[in-house]
């Protein structure tokens, strides 16, 4: 499955939640699937790369294509402060 997923945040982790994972495994799940594509797919690290170059993360796109992975991460924080999925310390 992680296989079909873009490599795009968005794409990271509009996919993994459809696998009934705890919101908060599921961001570990999408850290390590990025983490995977950067070291791995040459696009990825790439699109990366030239973002950095040119000081700008995210990416402009043309048109401008709204980020959504920002909310997306909140939104799964959010859902698993309400589980109680985080330990004090």
């Amino acid at each position: 499955m992680l296989a079909e997923c873009d490599s795009t945040a968005e794409g990271i982790l509009s996919m993994l939640p459809a696998c009934g994972l705890p919101p908060l495994q599921v961001l570990i799940d999408a850290s390590h699937v990025l983490a995977h594509r950067i070291c791995h797919d040459v696009c990825t690290r790439a699109g990366i790369t030239l973002c950095l170059e040119r000081g700008t993360l995210p990416c402009r796109r043309s048109p401008p294509a709204p980020m959504t992975w920002p909310d997306d991460i909140r939104k799964l924080l959010r859902q698993a402060a309400e589980r109680r999925e985080f330990r004090e310390g």
